[in-house]
This record gives structure tokens, sequence and C-alpha cells, in this order.
């Protein structure tokens, strides 16, 4: 399966647990659209929070359900662009990556106590850990439009904000009859 996901704001060098939250809640947004389409229509009772937490986790008062686990032998290759603006210069694209990557994941259950959400049960994520990611690529691009004009196109609050395409590709075991449909 693959799909794109976007986050549009500043992704900052070594973001604290707030800050990596905030953006999870918006790839939650984008994950549960995703949910309504085929392939992944077909596998709403992955959704539900059970017992056995095969695709699932509680962390504090949260609920989380997410796509790619290791208990089905999944993992994810993801293809990132960041669009900047460009009078503007992209530095330290390694820590901007880790705190994209912690946001695509579950929350650490020893670290990162998000709050309570109690409008969004389950929060929706991509990943249950990073180390699920397979190959990751990143390229930086200068976004060709005015960015900073005064008027109703404006596309950047500040220098710092970008538009940051996540290309994802699932893969994994193909012969795991439950989700052969989600595999490329």
């Amino acid at each position: 399966m693959e799909f794109n996901l976007f986050y549009r704001g500043a992704i900052k060098s070594n973001s604290g647990h707030d800050e990596k939250h905030e953006i999870r809640l918006e790839f939650h947004k984008q994950l549960n659209l995703l949910w309504t389409l085929a392939p992944l229509k077909f596998h709403t009772d992955w959704k539900q929070i059970r017992e056995n937490k095969e695709l699932n986790s509680k962390i504090g008062l949260n609920n989380y359900v997410f796509l790619v686990s290791s208990n089905l032998n999944m993992y994810v290759e993801l293809n990132i662009n960041f669009l900047i603006p460009r009078k503007t210069s992209f530095q330290d694209i390694d820590n901007k990556l880790k705190t994209l990557c912690d946001a695509l994941h579950l929350p650490d259950k020893n670290t990162e106590a998000s709050k309570p959400r109690y409008d969004i049960q389950p929060i929706l994520c991509l990943l249950e850990d990073d180390n699920l990611i397979y190959k990751l690529n990143a390229d930086t691009e200068y976004l060709l439009e005015n960015t900073f004009e005064n008027n109703d196109r404006t596309i950047f609050k500040n220098e710092h904000d970008m538009i940051t395409i996540i290309g994802v590709k699932i893969r994994g075991n193909r012969n795991i009859q439950e989700y052969s449909d989600l595999i490329i």
C-alpha cells in the first residue's frame, strides 16, 4: 500500500513531547480518512481496542491504534520531501527527521506522557515503533512561491514553517493472509 501524509508548519530540531504529539495528531486526521478508503476500509476491525494488543496500545489515558506492526511482520519505506520557503535555509536535517519519525509512531511509554484526548479515541498512528522504518530518503527543496506576500495565498506564517510530504510504502510478509492486500 502506498500513500502520502503531509505536515504544514515548523518542525523543530529536538522537539519536546508536546510538539511531537501535536504533529502526531495532525497525522491522526489523515490516517482516520485513510481508514475509510480501500483497502483499509476492509480492516476497520483493526481500529478496535483489543486485549491482545496486537495493533493497539494504551499509553497514559490515551488509546492508540497503529497501522504498521512488528507482530504482523510489517515495515515501511519513507520518502520525505521538505518544501521550504526560498528566502530561508534548511539546517539540522538529522534532528528534524528524528522529530518527524518520533511523531509517526506511538509515544514512548516511559518518557512521552501525552495529554489525555477524550475527544479523539483511539489516536491513530502510522507505526508501532520507529524501528519499523526499513528505508528512509529525505530531500529538501525550495517551494517556488511568493510565500511571505501579504495576500490571501500566504502559505507560511514565518521562515521556520515548511510543507513536509511523506511518501509511505508498507512492506511485509505477503504470506500472512490477514493483511496481504496492504503490502506492496
